[in-house]
């Protein structure tokens, strides 16, 4: 390492740490998960307006704060169940999201009948071409496509071997679903035309019937902490202008942002500075990992450097490329870029059980200090 990054590093850290730990509003990042999470939103996805409903309190949130707030608009395809399902099998009536699962590509079915067994774990009903399968988690997820079958995740449990069954669903095929990324930002200080992105998607699965995914852990705890970033940028505008994305579509496939990469300008790429994607921000007890950090070995090593100093996490773990989230075409643009998830005892995860009250928030007042002092060090880059 250089004599050049060492004084400059030093300077800037002596700047930007003044001997006390910046004001971060953890009880806001908290209530904020909580709201977004909560089933007023119905699950932040693609039946009973919940995306919308989400993007409209992100919105509001951004403008309260102070922030410039601009919508982008955009349109892709979905596979929805907007009804209440039922079913039963071998004569038990069962429970949506607790026993079982439509998978999210299946068609309408109203049938019932009997099971043929095809392999161990998967049996149908050939003629009206409804399928079961059992797994050991029930793990939900969005399709963009409608397919000829409907295909149950059947919970393996105490129920045995299905036999027979009785059905009722309608899916609800949209092809021009219409969804938006919420764009907010406050005005650089020395650096206005340069800019740092803080981003988190806001979508989540929806609702399947009446069983909402609220999904507090993906991703709500990550749009609340970088609207918590937002309330104290705020309050300290940076060097860099800052740009906070709420990317829609998310689970869909990385719409949202691939979207805004697609349409941005080269300019506008180019003068990012760095982009930091925050995900699955509610636990932290084991630390964060840091996707791209071989991509970007200067910021990685500024980050720990900042994290070694300053005792804020137990572990930052290095990761390389991968296209797990919305900072992905951004990578693939060039722009350096960070996604960062939180490590400890494992939460739920794409289930019904993701919801507010399990989020232990380890580490909500450590990742953003840590994540302010890294944008103040970047001059040092």
């Amino acid at each position: 390492m250089s004599l050049k990054y060492y004084i400059f590093s030093a300077f800037f850290l002596f700047s930007a740490l003044g001997g006390y730990a910046q004001t971060i509003d953890t009880a806001f990042i908290k209530s904020t998960a909580v709201k977004l999470s909560s089933d007023e939103m119905f699950g932040r996805g693609y039946t009973n307006n919940g995306m919308r409903l989400a993007g409209d309190y992100i919105a509001l949130s951004m403008e309260t704060l102070g922030l410039k707030v601009t919508r982008q608009s955009y349109s892709h395809s979905v596979n929805t169940f907007p009804d209440n399902i039922s079913l039963s099998v071998n004569g038990r009536e069962l429970v949506p999201g607790k026993d079982f699962l439509i998978s999210a590509e299946s068609n309408s079915a109203t049938a019932s009948g009997n099971l043929n067994a095809i392999d161990s774990v998967t049996s149908g009903d050939q003629a009206n071409r409804v399928f079961f399968e059992k797994v050991k988690k029930l793990t939900w997820s969005v399709s963009q496509v409608q397919e000829k079958y409907t295909l149950i995740k059947l919970l393996n449990t105490e129920i045995g071997k299905p036999e027979s069954y009785k059905l009722s669903v309608r899916s609800k095929f949209i092809n021009k679903f219409n969804a938006q990324n919420i764009i907010g930002e406050i005005k650089g200080t020395t650096y206005p035309d340069s800019t740092v992105y803080f981003t988190a998607h806001y979508d989540h699965l929806g609702t399947m019937g009446n069983t909402v995914f609220n999904g507090a852990n993906d991703n709500a705890s990550g749009v609340a902490m970088m609207l918590g970033l937002a309330k104290y940028y705020a309050k300290n505008p940076a060097p860099y202008t800052i740009v906070f994305i709420a990317f829609g579509s998310e689970e869909a496939g990385l719409l949202g942002s691939k979207y805004y990469v697609d349409n941005a300008s080269k300019k506008t790429l180019a003068h990012i500075k760095m982009l930091i994607n925050l995900d699955l921000m509610g636990n932290g007890s084991e630390g964060i990992t840091v996707v791209n950090a071989t991509e970007f070995p200067k910021q990685f090593q500024l980050l720990q450097h900042l994290n070694k100093d300053n005792k804020y996490l137990p572990v930052i773990n290095s990761r390389g490329t991968a296209a797990n989230s919305d900072h992905y075409f951004f990578t693939q643009k060039g722009v350096p870029s960070f996604f960062i998830y939180t490590l400890g005892p494992r939460l739920a995860y794409h289930d019904i059980d993701d919801v507010a009250d399990t989020l232990p928030w380890h580490m909500v007042n450590q990742i953003p200090q840590l994540l302010i002092q890294f944008v103040k060090a970047l001059p040092s880059l």
